[in-house]
């Protein structure tokens, strides 16, 4: 009796596979999970504005710029050179802007000028909008023929 308990557990440890089973593949409609939390929105513009003459929105819808295939294109501007005039934020103190307001600026900038340009601010004044609305539209801008929008914001 012995002998056959030893085999049967010989035997049943010779059946036993040495390591699991293969996984199946995944299948080509299964969802990867995602690597990386999706990104947090943006906060979004103040709404309203006002303007001392043309939007930031206005010049943009206007805007005609053309380009011609094979002609060779001037090299455009970077972000970082149209922002480095938009936040410096001098301006507001300018039209005594209070620090606890919220103020987002849109300029549309062609050939060194802002042709539009929109201010908002929270709580809202227009009479300071459009004095930070000219003050924005005397800073000296990069030259480009092309039109470009910077849009800044101050909390």
């Amino acid at each position: 009796m012995r002998l056959s308990a030893l085999s049967l557990v010989l035997l049943l440890a010779a059946c036993q596979p040495s390591s699991p089973p293969p996984k199946p593949p995944p299948s080509k409609n299964s969802a990867k999970p995602l690597r990386t939390p999706p990104p947090r929105p943006v906060a979004a513009p103040i709404a309203g504005g006002s303007s001392d003459g043309m939007s930031c929105e206005q010049v943009i819808e206007q805007n005609n710029d053309e380009l011609t295939l094979g002609k060779k294109q001037e090299a455009d501007l970077s972000t970082a050179e149209l922002s480095a005039v938009l936040n410096n934020g001098s301006y507001l103190n300018e039209c005594e802007v209070p620090a606890s307001t919220k103020v987002s600026v849109c300029a549309a900038v062609k050939e060194g000028r802002a042709l539009g340009v929109t201010v908002a601010m929270s709580p809202g004044d227009p009479e300071q909008e459009r004095c930070v609305a000219g003050k924005v539209r005397s800073l000296g801008y990069p030259i480009h023929k092309k039109l470009h929008v910077a849009r800044t914001s101050f909390e």
